[in-house]
């Protein structure tokens, strides 16, 4: 029973994912939606702002929290809706709550059990990555090297405290949700109904300096690559 009770708030995130695909909740959050739309959900957060934040900040956190693959969708949706600053914002408020959300239920469902099983092996490697958790959790969110999903997991089966595991992911995912975010709002006259998308949008600066920011991050990896070298 007790076992049980351990599982319960992961399960639920589980069935909350499976409705998620069972639902096709994808077809919501898609460029192609919101350009249809975009007149209706713009009135709102007009008229609505602080209902409209809201309601975008939760829906965030509910797909971090149940690992659904509209990151980069959603987060450029921000932007264009919110624009760079604020929607970026509600973005990193509502990715660090969901990442909190899966953090605290995994290691309330798996944390003893892998105390019980690794013993000392894991007490030494929890006191060498602990010494210097900070950094380490920065790099695993700053460069996009290991999946946003893996990191929400793994530093919860090893002693990592919620203070830090927070803060890490607040500031380790702000560079890439505001180039994100910036994409978004430099796209958001494209969106629009009478808009037609071409390829000269590529080199105005409000799309085109994005671009340039999204490639930096890409080159990250093989950054991080050379200095570890």
């Amino acid at each position: 029973m007790e076992k049980l009770k351990k599982i319960t708030p992961l399960f639920l995130l589980f069935l909350g994912l499976i409705a998620a695909f069972y639902f096709d909740l994808g077809k919501y959050i898609d460029f192609r939606f919101l350009q249809i739309h975009q007149d209706i959900v713009k009135r709102f957060i007009t008229d609505m702002p602080v209902q409209a934040a809201l309601i975008y900040m939760t829906l965030y956190a509910l797909s971090t929290a149940l690992s659904l693959p509209f990151g980069a969708i959603m987060t450029i949706s921000g932007g264009w809706l919110f624009g760079v600053w604020f929607g970026g914002g509600l973005t990193i408020f509502g990715a660090t709550i969901g990442a909190c959300t899966i953090f605290l239920a995994t290691r309330y469902a798996f944390r003893d059990a892998m105390v019980a099983r690794a013993g000392a092996r894991l007490q030494q490697f929890e006191a060498g990555f602990n010494r210097h958790s900070t950094s380490y959790l920065l790099a695993m969110r700053l460069i996009p090297v290991f999946p946003f999903f893996l990191v929400n997991f793994l530093p919860a089966l090893i002693g990592v405290r919620l203070k830090t595991y927070a803060v890490t992911t607040f500031l380790g995912i702000a560079p890439g949700t505001f180039v994100y975010a910036g994409l978004g709002n430099g796209l958001s006259y494209v969106l629009s109904a009478d808009e037609p998308l071409n390829t000269s949008v590529i080199f105005s600066p409000s799309v085109f300096l994005p671009l340039c920011g999204l490639g930096f991050l890409s080159l990250l990896p093989v950054i991080w690559n050379k200095v570890k070298g």
